[in-house]
Parts: C-alpha cells; structure tokens; sequence
C-alpha cells in the first residue's frame, strides 16, 4: 500500500481538492469564530452563521477523507495483515478494495437521491437549498472512488510484480510514489 503521506503522481484533481478543502476549513473555522464573538461577546447570535458552519463542515469532512484516500493514510491496523504471505494480503486488500468501492457506491447513489429531495427545501436563515448539504455525498464519494481507483491500480501492479503490498521499497520512490 502507499501508507501515510504517499501517494500516486500526476494527480490533476490535487491542487483543486486541496483548496477546496483549506477553503472549506477556513470557512467553517471563521463561522464558528464570529459566532462565538457575536454571541458571547456581542451577546447577538446570527442564526445563518450556524447553518453556514454545518454546511462548511460537511464539506471539509468528504473533502478531507479523499484526500487521505488519495495517500492511503487512513488509520488502519494491519498487525495480522502483514504477518500474512503476500498471496493473502494482496486477497485482503482486494476485497477492501471492493468493500469500499461498494460502500461508496451506495453512498453516491443515497446521496443523490437525498440531494434531490432536500433541494426542494431551505435553510431558515441561508435561504438556500438544503441540497447543498447533501450534494458533498455524491461529490465526495466519487471523489473518494476516483482516489480509491488510483491507489488500487498502483498496488494491483504491485501484486502482478508478484510484490508484497503492504511495505514501500526503494523501487516505490524512483517510480515518484511519494
């Protein structure tokens, strides 16, 4: 596997996705801020600031889980794993592969459809659809199948080189995975 920090190159959604999330960070992160200077300084909440949090916050959260899928450094525990011979990791990690793949494909499908029904509905304060909350679902988790699909196709090239997946070798940093 990649593991934490690595990943594959030539990724042309990198940059986008990395403002994308330090945009929605520093924009949940301000929220939150003004709110408590407005509320328990200025002793005057804004209610718009609270939907505008969430929204920022849903978004960082999706954005942010495809940029660890893009490294591959989810928290993982894999002290079995690696005692196993390579032919059983490389049929672990392809049945990871396909569970993620599945899941994330019910979430796109689900978030769509809830996307699509809450568009019809506002936010109280925004006065915008609440399908903005919802849209980071299907957004995000082709996102995540994009990054997943990228990861899986280096390592699947690791285990037709007959190579174990979970340890780098020197190989792996002339080849640019870093």
């Amino acid at each position: 596997m990649l593991g934490p920090g690595r990943s594959v190159t030539g990724d042309p959604l990198r940059r986008p996705v990395q403002l994308s999330l330090a945009a929605s960070v520093a924009a949940a992160s301000t929220a939150i801020f003004a709110q408590v200077v407005c509320r328990y300084v200025l002793n005057h909440p804004i209610a718009w600031l609270d939907e505008f949090a969430v929204l920022a916050f849903a978004w960082m959260t999706l954005l942010g889980a495809a940029l660890v899928q893009r490294t591959e450094s989810h928290m993982t525990i894999d002290t079995l794993v690696v005692l196993l011979p390579a032919r059983a990791q490389a049929v672990v990690y392809v049945l990871r592969v396909l569970a993620m793949a599945f899941v994330l494909s019910v979430l796109v499908w689900q978030g769509w459809l809830l996307t699509w029904r809450m568009s019809f509905i506002e936010y109280p304060a925004m006065e915008i659809s609440r399908g903005w909350l919802f849209a980071i679902l299907p957004a995000g988790g082709l996102l995540i199948l994009y990054y997943l699909a990228r990861t899986a196709r280096h390592n699947l090239r690791r285990i037709a080189a007959s190579r174990r997946i979970f340890e780098t070798s020197a190989e792996d940093h002339e080849a640019g995975v870093l």
